[in-house]
């Protein structure tokens, strides 16, 4: 799991805490998303303010025009497979000569701040792969496309995404990733899954964060995460993640929420 410095975090993320906060559930309605977190092929029940967030989401795009349009200049730049084919068969291709071990990098990566090679291949996986295609692609047996596959939903089709993401949570098959700088780290598909849960944008360190839900249901998503057994990898993460808001930006209702965990 990739550290950030508190700062860092604070520049990335600040943007959508605030506007968001206000975007509660009442104690009476548990949030039917955080409900299916243990039954991830039942039919998500979004509520309103839910499905309206989502609806917003799609409505404005995960990222800017002109930072796609200028992506793609480093597409041919970096000579990218132009179509979806054909970086579907690089990844097999990868995988039958041995080369194993997934590696994801972000927008802006390395020593010159470059975008990787994943994150450019996913830009056109993004464009040309249908809903179907990537669903399809979220149970491949190559962990790579199922990476690939869950965030470009996650960026395109927030909708589509959740219950996806929400199915991932429990994987513990481990990757290297780097989503901005120059260090990388290992970390699980269901980190990765939780990542672009809270923040669409993971791999676009330069854009403020777009999570998936609004903070309320976010953090009920969460606390039922540290009550399951089965989500352990993802309980340091978790509380990391609500200290930090809780000590800076969080209103106190939330604050109240999230000190009750350990009394619920």
């Amino acid at each position: 799991m990739t550290r950030f410095t508190p700062i860092a975090v604070l520049l990335v993320v600040a943007p959508w805490l605030l506007p968001a906060c206000d975007r509660t559930e009442s104690p009476d309605d548990p949030g039917s998303i955080a409900s299916k977190v243990f039954d991830p092929q039942a039919e998500l029940e979004l509520q309103p303010q839910v499905r309206d967030y989502l609806a917003s989401l799609e409505v404005e795009p995960a990222l800017p025009p002109e930072h796609v349009a200028h992506m793609k200049r480093w597409c041919q730049w970096r000579e990218i497979p132009a179509s979806l084919e054909e970086i579907l068969q690089d990844f097999r291709m990868d995988a039958e000569v041995g080369i194993l071990e997934a590696r994801v990098e972000g927008a802006c990566v390395g020593i010159g701040a470059q975008p990787g090679s994943f994150y450019l291949k996913s830009l056109v996986v993004s464009e040309q792969a249908s809903v179907s295609d990537l669903k399809r692609l979220a149970d491949d047996e190559l962990l790579i496309l199922r990476l690939m596959a869950v965030l470009c939903l996650a960026r395109t089709v927030p909708r589509e995404a959740m219950p996806v993401l929400l199915s991932r949570l429990t994987s513990q098959e481990e990757f290297m990733c780097f989503p901005g700088g120059c260090v990388g780290d290992y970390m699980t598909e269901g980190e990765f899954a939780w990542e672009l849960l809270h923040n669409r944008r993971y791999l676009d360190s330069v854009y403020p964060a777009q999570p998936l839900l609004p903070a309320g249901n976010l953090l009920d998503t969460d606390l039922r995460l540290l009550a399951s057994e089965a989500h352990t990898h993802l309980h340091a993460i978790i509380v990391r993640y609500w200290d930090y808001w809780c000590a800076h930006l969080l209103p106190p209702e939330l604050q109240e929420r999230w000190a009750q965990r350990h009394t619920d």
